[in-house]
């Protein structure tokens, strides 16, 4: 994540503490606890399940890249091998010996082998199709995450004292509220949804 200045009060604040708390979050737990608290109840289920879609297209994109190595080397996976079973047929010996009975197996065994490959094939393009969901499935929901960011700073202003200022339509400006919570929330939030993370 960016840790570029953030405009407070017409100034810049360069060496916001939020800014880099979260810019130096390596972990799902230590960006959620970098969330100011009053904000983290609403905010960690989301953050939760962005990471869990994350967490499951690196474990598919690595399974394809396993298979895709089993392909090219011409072995198949344990989870494809262990459910076939290595196709057997019983040829009396009189027929092997002849040229006809060695050819005969020769073929099936080829043939054996190219359903194992296409096997291995079919069950890379289902997982290139689980990417594929997933991958659809990656990034910020931007419309969700700012009604979260409303509800909870409604849940804020009705604890707070004074007129509401939340607006009729949209996200409530931040920046129209006076205090250090919000100036930390603004530049908190301005990080975490910056297109870079």
């Amino acid at each position: 994540m960016s840790a570029e200045p953030v405009t407070q009060d017409d100034g810049i604040a360069e060496n916001n503490d939020i800014v880099h708390k979260i810019a130096s979050t390596s972990n799902l737990r230590e960006l959620i606890q970098a969330v100011p608290s009053s904000y983290r109840a609403k905010l960690k289920d989301y953050l939760v399940g962005e990471y869990h879609i994350y967490r499951l297209h690196a474990k598919v994109q690595r399974t394809i890249w396993a298979y895709e190595r089993h392909a090219n080397e011409g072995s198949l996976p344990f989870c494809v091998s262990n459910v076939l079973n290595e196709p057997t047929l019983e040829f009396t010996s009189e027929f092997l010996r002849s040229t006809d009975g060695y050819a005969a197996l020769e073929a099936f065994e080829r043939q054996v082998a190219v359903a194992r490959r296409n096997i291995l094939n079919a069950a890379i393009q289902q997982k290139k199709a689980e990417l594929g969901y997933l991958a659809a499935r990656l990034g910020p929901n931007v419309a969700e995450w700012e009604r979260l960011v409303y509800e909870a700073f409604e849940g804020i202003l009705e604890n707070c004292e004074g007129p509401s200022i939340l607006p009729v339509q949209g996200s409530p400006h931040l920046d129209e509220t006076p205090g250090p919570a919000v100036r930390e929330f603004n530049c908190w939030r301005s990080q975490v949804m910056s297109p870079e993370s």
